[in-house]
Formats: structure tokens, C-alpha cells, sequence
């Protein structure tokens, strides 16, 4: 179904996104976004209990930040300067990883990593901060959110065509929009995006400034404005690439 213009919620979205500070988005396994996003299909780990359904982590430990991102295969540690696939193995309880040379144990939301000599314990998930890592490494270039309804942008503007996904109401609506014109200016210096599927007209506007969540506090780059037909909407956002 690509092409795509806007989907409606239904009875199980809620399980699926979840906006606000320290909230990441689930995917259940088989789940499929309905209209083909760029970033493809996001399935969790077939034998992940509940609490571990989101595909991304961040974990933080003392000395050490790092991403996990389960996989059919075991699980990918995206670490400082490389990644490494982890087989599963037989464990008394949580979920243990392991490649001979590295092991990793996660239960929960928390998490033990053996690598290179060194023991990093008490790893916890930085759920916001795995929502980010998540569009990254999903291709996403520009990632901006905002409150009041609650929405997330997400722009791909390093391929042909650039491509732009947008999220509304919490959930309630969803846009993909398949070709985007950029626009840049340097005085004031600022990028405006203009997309159009369907009946539907999405116009973004980022410029540079300081920003900060209306609702987490966190700090932000870049200031967005956008508009989605005749609805208009503020946030903020940063480039992740």
C-alpha cells in the first residue's frame, strides 16, 4: 500500500505509539505499518516478553552508552566504534546473548554487558533517547517532535526522492508522503519542505534556533513549524546524521 495518505486509529494502535518524554514506539510482532514506511517493517523479538517489545535500546551504564537492537538472528550491539551480532543462548532467566567473546544479559529494562575484559552492570534503558536511536538508524536524517496533540516528524533527505512520515494526534493519524520539494535560503537561514499525496498538503518549515519540549524540557536545535492542510502545528526537532 504505497502511496500513501492517511490512516485512521484503530482498536490496537495505542500499543503501537506512544508519544511523551520516555515513551518509544512497539511494535507486536507481525505487525505491519500500514502504509510502507520508508524505515520498513520494525518487528520485536518473536520471544520477548512485554516488556521488552520495543525493537530499540539505549543503554547507559557507568563508562559506557550503547544501542541493542533485537534481530531473528539474536540481537545487534551497536557500540562505540563497531557492532556486533549475538547469538542467543540457554539462560536461567531474562534473555542472554553471546558470541564467545561477548555476552549480554538483559531483563527488563535493565541489562549486564562482558566485553573486551570488562564487566558494565546496572545498563538501563533510556526509552527516549532509543526512539531517537531508532529513527537513526532507521535512515531517518530529521526527526522533530510536539505536543498538544502530541505528533513526531520524520524526514529522509539523503535519498531520491526525499521522503517525509508524519503522526498526529497521538496516533490517530498517520501520513507518508513519498516525494518532498526542499527549499533552503541562507538569510534568514532556514529549509522549508513542501509535500503533497493524495488530497493532502504537508509544508514544513525548520530554522535554526533554540528549542525546548513544551512538555519534557529536553533541548532541541531546531525550531519546526509545520502545516498539514489547514491544521498547523509547533515543535522541535534536530538532524541525526
Amino acid at each position: 500500500m504505497g502511496g500513501t495518505h492517511v490512516g485512521q486509529k484503530d482498536a490496537s494502535l495505542s500499543t503501537i505509539f506512544h508519544f511523551g518524554p520516555g515513551c518509544g514506539r512497539l511494535n507486536p510482532s507481525g505487525f505491519r505499518r500500514v502504509f510502507g514506511s520508508p524505515a520498513g517493517n520494525r518487528q520485536r523479538h518473536a520471544d520477548l516478553p512485554a516488556a521488552h517489545r520495543a525493537v530499540f535500546y539505549f543503554f547507559q551504564c557507568e563508562g559506557l552508552e550503547f544501542t541493542a537492537r533485537h534481530d531473528p538472528k539474536g540481537i545487534y550491539l551497536f557500540l562505540p566504534g563497531r557492532a556486533l551480532l549475538l547469538a542467543e543462548t540457554p539462560a536461567a532467566s531474562g534473555a542472554k546473548y553471546s558470541d564467545g567473546k561477548a555476552t549480554f544479559w538483559s531483563k527488563g529494562e535493565e541489562a549486564l554487558l562482558e566485553i573486551d575484559g570488562a564487566t558494565y552492570k546496572e545498563c538501563k534503558n533510556n526509552r527516549q533517547r532509543a526512539v531517537w536511536e531508532d529513527a537513526k538508524l532507521n535512515g531517518v536524517d530529521f526527526r522533530a517532535v510536539g505536543n498538544e496533540p502530541g505528533w513526531y516528524l520524520e524526514i529522509y533527505d539523503k535519498g531520491t526522492p526525499e521522503k517525509i512520515d508524519f503522526i498526529s494526534d497521538y496516533g490517530q493519524v498517520y501520513y507518508t508522503f513519498p516525494t518532498a520539494q526542499r527549499h533552503t535560503q541562507s538569510s534568514p537561514p532556514r529549509t522549508r519542505y513542501v509535500a503533497r499525496v493524495g488530497g493532502h498538503q504537508l509544508e514544513v518549515l525548520l530554522e535554526p534556533g533554540p528549542c525546548r519540549d513544551s512538555m519534557s524540557g529536553e533541548a532541541f536545535e531546531t525550531i519546526v513549524a509545520l502545516k498539514l492542510n489547514n491544521r498547523t502545528y509547533q515543535g522541535c526537532g534536530k538532524p541525526l546524521h
